[in-house]
């Protein structure tokens, strides 16, 4: 009898701690979206985050620091709660449809501003400046969330480094890749 109640503490015990550790297994992590339209996958296996305590680096110092990112717990959106560092992501997205499509960056998140850099020619460029403090209609992307709009050829791979700031906010992302037509797809069920 002390046996089997043995065995059914431990189990209680140690089974969430064995899915724990199983979830955060690198193999569970992708290094590169690959789309070819509607995208339902949850964003974490691909992106990973940085939190510049410093506040001072800029992309180009960023971009040098890949081994420094950290992947968060999968199937959950990332939640720092009141961080007052700039926190960066970093994501790969390749095309592996046989023709040009436009896809949308989408942000679900309280940030007080949102840059979105994309890798050109090995530097990474500012390509969208997204805040709530800009009226929706002025957005290049007239949207009731923040979004960054992107073309891709067939085969085309595109790097992406996000510097996100939320000084009055919680930092809880909610991040999207996905085409225009399928947006939101997730908030119908």
């Amino acid at each position: 009898m002390n046996r089997i109640l043995v065995g059914i503490v431990c189990l209680l015990v140690m089974g969430p701690g064995v899915k724990g550790r199983a979830q955060l297994r690198p193999d569970n992590y992708k290094d590169t979206l690959l789309v070819k339209a509607a995208n339902l996958k949850h964003m974490s296996r691909y992106i990973t985050y940085y939190v510049d305590s410093t506040h001072e680096k800029g992309v180009q110092e960023i971009n040098k620091l890949q081994e420094a990112f950290r992947n968060w717990p999968l199937d959950q959106s990332l939640n720092l709660g009141m961080n007052p560092h700039p926190v960066w992501l970093r994501l790969n997205v390749q095309n592996i449809a046989d023709h040009r499509l436009r896809f949308w960056l989408s942000f679900y998140t309280h940030a007080d501003s949102v840059l979105v850099f994309k890798r050109s020619r090995g530097q990474f460029l500012c390509i969208d400046t997204l805040s709530y403090n800009i009226a929706q209609s002025e957005r290049k992307v007239d949207a009731r969330f923040l979004v960054a709009a992107t073309w891709m050829e067939p085969g085309e791979t595109q790097e992406f480094l996000v510097k996100l700031r939320s000084r009055t906010q919680t930092q809880n992302f909610l991040v999207d890749f996905t085409t225009p037509a399928s947006n939101l797809l997730w908030e119908r069920d």
